[in-house]
């Protein structure tokens, strides 16, 4: 047994195949082993590793691989051994353990396990071919040998494990400095070195004051015998001091005795550091240009702004405040950015990707009106939902005002330069109107008279009073034609419109400059009943005929023709105006739509007729084009396109339907208010006042089915009466029916389109009236 210490002790490490393979042959020669493995248990308890095993040539078992992991506790080995007592398997053929039945199978027929240690450190297993070669007395020996294996297993892994500590320390990009007891420089690594710029034979011995302080210059304050750090400490190097971030290791102990020497760790933090000062200046640098940035756009004179996919919004500018009176948070609060909205979003607007741009009309704080002009970019996702939105929106309204001034005064402009046709066109039926109530008279006093008999004189009135009727409509034609060229450029007609009516209107108007330089042919096509909107481009019509009669010299009309169609093409609405004029060159074809451009003398054009005409079609979505040969005349056609609308159900009530009630009419023109009365009188019980003042003054007095109310009277206007009887009574206000002959004024139209209440417009048919005076009074509460 001595010599087979002497054998175990001589073993340079376990880990030397050569060296334990002789051990193992030596081990034989005592007790006729045939295997034979080490397994030790990890520190934490949770696993084993087989460190070194030894097969004879004898059996075929293969070899075990170095530091193979077997997954069983601590817990569970022990269990295996009661009281650390020995693990025995004569025959393991028979076992009921998988793995020494394995054994035996491959030649190993009997085994031996010693388990070492309390608790439990390691297992030596032992593997023989013949139970006959294991007596009593090798077991005692066996558990010999297997703790000195054991023990020298323990060498040879603390051997292992400083000699890679040592390649690590040696390869570690940080500083390591192994610390003496005395507070010095026991061995340093290379990047230790580098980082002192001295070598390790010149840094044993320096005490670590002289190399580490605090950031401060004075002491860490740490003591060496416990684990300390990180902190933050200056590094004093050959190229002078450097700041770097220290960590004190626990110390380590060798072989039982006390605090031998501790591992210093060095983190050169320089460039860290640096590129954190530099990422802090560049972030304050972005914080100030993000404050400059933002800054910029509160002063622009336009709402910058962001929302998400339902609207709310998630940035708005400073701008917003001044512009529209509410402070950005305000708006943050809202359900929806579209809140301050007066016209409703169309129900197709941001619904997808894209950009949109669009006037709205909002209501400040103080409760005035102005009108944004948006435009915004909607966002999407890869599948095209809109998760978001951004844009600006800027005050349009003074641009709004100019342009309606601007409108105005081309349609001014434009009938100024047919006010003598116009004249004429109103004189005519003007004349005979006269000279018929002349005759009507003379008639009439002849028969009172006796001079004539009352059925002659009837016979000869009727017709006259015929050429009469026709006058006057006529007359009330002209009046509406300058109307609908008279309305206010930003208030729409209200409910659809006869495009072919108003291609008619301005085809009248122009009629009489036309009549000395062409023919005039109108070709109206079939078409749909169009949008109020569509009402602008009676100013496009009469701005084309216009310039078709001044593209042709007078005293040729026979020679000449100036032709106006519309007409259904596709989806598209088309007006077309042709003239057999001069023409329009090349170059000015580039630039006809441009404003103050024009191609006619001085005194003669403003250049704004076409530029106008161009911008009202662009926003009813269409386009305007030009055809034109110098010498053969020119052709434009604009084209809008056209949705039809889901067909409507509307109920036409017979004159004889009309139920009876009381009916208040309201007009200055005394004449007309009269007439009303007496075609009312019949069916109706009805008063008749003359100012605003007698009608607030009624309508306090007695309540009415129908109110008759003109818009336009001297001092208190049908708008006021109609706002006093709302505020007193709003179930009266709905009795109200507006009489007005004016247009054009914006103020009237946005009171009328914001009551919602029905308009007469002067002259109207009795019908017209019976009609309107009926559906009020059959909607009465019963």
């Amino acid at each position: 047994m001595k010599q087979l210490r002497d054998v175990l002790r001589r073993l340079p490490s376990l880990f030397d195949r050569g060296a334990f393979d002789a051990a193992c042959h030596d081990i034989r020669r005592v007790v006729p082993i045939d295997q034979l493995g080490i397994a030790r248990v990890s520190n934490d308890g949770t696993h084993f590793r087989a460190y070194v095993t030894w097969t004879s040539p004898d059996v075929g078992i293969p070899a075990v691989k170095w530091a193979q992991r077997l997954e069983v506790t601590r817990a569970d080995m022990a269990a295996l051994y009661p009281g650390g007592a020995p693990r025995i398997c004569r025959d393991t053929l028979v076992s009921p353990e998988a793995s020494e039945r394995a054994h035996g199978e491959a030649g190993i027929c009997c085994t031996v396990s010693l388990p070492i240690g309390d608790p439990l450190v390691g297992v030596v297993a032992l593997g023989l071919s013949s139970a006959e070669l294991l007596s009593d007395q090798h077991v005692p020996l066996l558990r010999e040998v297997a703790a000195m294996l054991i023990d020298r297993l323990d060498e040879s892994l603390v051997a292992a494990n400083a000699g890679r500590l040592q390649k690590v320390m040696q390869a570690m990009p940080m500083g390591a400095i192994m610390v003496a007891a005395d507070g010095t420089v026991d061995e340093t690594n290379p990047a230790a070195e580098r980082l002192l710029g001295r070598s390790a034979t010149a840094l044993v011995g320096v005490s670590l004051r002289d190399l580490i302080t605090a950031p401060d210059g004075g002491r860490l304050g740490w003591r060496l015998d416990q684990p300390a750090g990180p902190a933050a400490a200056i590094l004093h190097t050959r190229a002078g001091p450097r700041p770097v971030v220290v960590q004190l290791a626990a110390p380590a102990t060798v072989a039982g005795q006390p605090f031998v020497y501790g591992p210093l760790f060095i983190v050169d933090n320089s460039a860290e550091r640096a590129a954190a000062a530099a990422l802090e200046r560049r972030t304050d640098e972005l914080h100030r240009l993000e404050a400059e940035h933002r800054a910029v756009i509160d002063d622009l004179p336009v709402i910058v702004f962001t929302h998400d996919h339902l609207g709310r919004a998630t940035y708005v500018s400073r701008a917003i405040e001044r512009i529209l009176g509410y402070t950005p948070e305000e708006c943050y609060a809202m359900p929806n950015f579209g809140a301050l909205n007066v016209d409703p979003v169309p129900p197709d607007y941001g619904t997808r990707p894209g950009v949109y741009e669009r006037d709205f009309r909002q209501r400040r704080r103080d409760g005035r009106e102005i009108v944004m002009r948006y435009t915004v970019r909607v966002l999407g996702d890869d599948e095209g939902r809109v998760t978001g939105a951004e844009g600006f929106g800027v005050d349009v309204t003074s641009e709004r005002d100019a342009q309606h001034r601007l409108l105005l005064a081309d349609r001014l402009t434009a009938l100024g330069m047919l006010v003598a046709g116009v004249g004429h066109e109103i004189n005519n039926p003007a004349a005979y109107v006269a000279l018929g109530v002349q005759q009507i008279a003379r008639h009439l006093r002849g028969a009172r008279m006796g001079s004539e008999r009352a059925e002659e004189a009837i016979e000869r009135v009727l017709p006259i009073l015929d050429d009469v009727s026709a006058g006057v409509h006529r007359i009330a034609e002209i009046v509406g034609e300058l109307k609908l060229f008279s309305r206010h450029p930003g208030a729409d007609a209200p409910g659809p419109i006869d495009l072919n009516g108003v291609v008619r209107s301005a085809a009248s108007l122009v009629q009489a400059e036309l009549r000395s330089r062409a023919r005039l042919v109108v070709e109206l096509g079939e078409l749909p009943p169009l949008p109020g909107a569509w009402a602008r481009l009676s100013q496009v019509v009469l701005n084309l005929l216009i310039n078709a009669a001044q593209a042709i010299p007078p005293g040729a009309p026979e020679a000449n023709e100036v032709s106006v169609s519309t007409l259904r093409a596709g989806s598209d609405i088309c007006i077309v105006v042709r003239d057999s004029g001069c023409g329009i060159s090349p170059d000015a074809q580039q630039r006809i739509f441009d404003p103050f451009y024009t191609t006619k003398p001085v005194g003669e054009g403003t250049g704004l007729g076409l530029a106008i005409s161009y911008d009202i079609v662009r926003r009813l979505g269409g386009v305007i084009s030009l055809e034109s040969d110098a010498g053969r005349g020119s052709r434009f056609t604009v084209s809008v396109p056209y949705v039809a609308p889901p067909p409507a159900v509307v109920e036409r009530p017979s004159l004889m339907a009309v139920a009876s009630g009381s009916v208040l009419v309201v007009d200055d023109e005394r004449a007309l208010g009269s007439a009303i009365a007496r075609e009312l009188s019949g069916r109706m019980q009805v008063r008749v006042v003359h100012t605003g003042k007698e009608a607030i003054a009624e309508l306090e007095r007695s309540q009415y089915d129908a109110v008759l109310c003109d818009l336009r009277m001297p001092g208190v206007s049908g708008a006021d009466v109609y706002r006093r009887t709302q505020a007193r009574d709003s179930g009266q206000a709905d009795r109200f029916v507006f009489l007005t002959g004016a247009g054009g004024l914006a103020a009237e139209a946005d009171f009328l389109r914001t009551t919602g209440r029905p308009v007469l417009e002067k002259p109207f048919a009795m019908a017209d009236l019976w009609r309107t005076v009926g559906a009020v009074v059959r909607a009465r509460p019963s």
